[in-house]
């Protein structure tokens, strides 16, 4: 069983103003890292993986991009992610390198460190339940390209060939605030389903999107914000976990 949240955003922009802000809430509840995710993480430890998007760096760099909306968490904050059972991260979305080439490698030691699970960004992450081997993806794709479609198709084919018996992607896409997934995300996903892959989730519209079945395999278009301190009181407030069974007989799906 796999579950998925979106948009989790840990620590804040600090060109906007302290108050309200994800660290003063946090300073509000007394610096108690399971506050964020209290109410939810008895449904993630339940399953067997859960994985969110991260859009957030952790680090303590001061080195920052030139970009309109800069995110920075202290590295402690991996701690919030470790007490609401995230097992994994996708590090690979327009805030990844918020605080430059060092701050992102902050972000992957920190990950390490904590034994929180990463991928995207050219990596994958692999883990075993119960003898069944579930590889994870991830990419941000604004743009159409030759070269995305081919990562795609190679990323799936490698992690094959380590023996992942499912491939679940995650893409960072679409349009922001928009609820219908544009003919690009459509595209790619029902490609990523053509090339192997068992399950796909989006993120990057801060808003729900629609679910599709395709050739028997779901796609998830948008997630939605989650645990979001890029914004202190966004209009759209919906959000989900989605959750997704896959069942095994003998080492082969038999259902999903």
């Amino acid at each position: 069983t796999i579950s998925a949240a979106g948009d989790v955003t840990l620590g804040r922009d600090e060109d906007y103003g302290y108050t309200r802000s994800f660290d003063h809430e946090f300073e509000l509840q007394n610096k108690d890292y399971g506050y964020f995710f209290r109410n939810v993480k008895d449904v993630f430890k339940s399953h067997d993986v859960t994985i969110v998007n991260l859009e957030t760096t952790l680090t303590n760099y001061n080195g920052k991009a030139d970009k309109a909306f800069r995110f920075r968490a202290d590295p402690s904050y991996v701690e919030i992610l470790k007490q609401g059972y995230i097992d994994a991260v996708s590090v690979s979305n327009n805030h990844t390198y918020d605080y430059l080439e060092q701050g992102y490698q902050d972000t992957i030691a920190t990950l390490e460190e904590a034994d929180v699970g990463y991928f995207g960004n050219g990596h994958h992450h692999m883990v075993d339940v119960r003898g069944i081997k579930i590889g994870f993806l991830g990419f941000k794709s604004w743009y159409e390209s030759d070269e995305t479609y081919e990562a795609i198709k190679t990323s799936i084919e490698d992690l094959k060939k380590e023996g992942a018996d499912l491939i679940i992607t995650m893409f960072h896409w679409g349009i922001e605030r928009e609820h219908i997934p544009n003919e690009l995300q459509r595209k790619l996903a029902h490609f990523t389903i053509d090339n192997g892959g068992d399950l796909v989730l989006g993120a990057h519209p801060h808003v729900l999107q629609g679910i599709e079945e395709y050739k028997g395999k779901m796609i998830v278009y948008s997630l939605g914000n989650f645990s979001f301190g890029g914004n202190k009181n966004p209009s759209d407030k919906d959000t989900m976990i989605y959750v997704h069974k896959f069942n095994f007989k003998n080492g082969q799906l038999e259902s999903e």
